[in-house]
């Protein structure tokens, strides 16, 4: 079913870029249109994260964020958690130095 619903748009996009060739003369190649169909079906974003939880050690992070609906790019996400991370350690090491007189612990 989501193979048809892709040829069919795939020829509605050639089908528009030949109208657009012959009115306009444009010349547009159909085949550089990606076509990424997304069939509108209800998640469970709650229980997929309390399966990922309990899969915890057992589960790739990357497998993990690409089950939830609203992450659109998992690798985006892991690299935007390195660097939140990374500030946390920083302002971590600030804190506890600056309630030590200074001195870092």
């Amino acid at each position: 079913m989501i193979a048809a619903r892709t040829d069919a748009i795939e020829t509605r996009v050639q089908l528009l870029f030949e109208y657009l060739h012959m009115t306009q003369g444009t010349n547009y190649d159909w085949r550089d249109v990606d076509i990424k169909f997304t069939p509108c079906i209800p998640t469970d974003d709650l229980m997929m994260a309390q399966i990922i939880s309990q899969l915890n050690g057992k589960l790739s992070i990357h497998t993990g964020l690409s089950q939830l609906s609203f992450v659109d790019n998992p690798d985006n996400e892991i690299q935007q958690l390195k660097k939140e991370s990374q500030a946390d350690t920083v302002g971590h090491t600030l804190l506890n130095s600056a309630g030590n007189g200074g001195e870092p612990s």
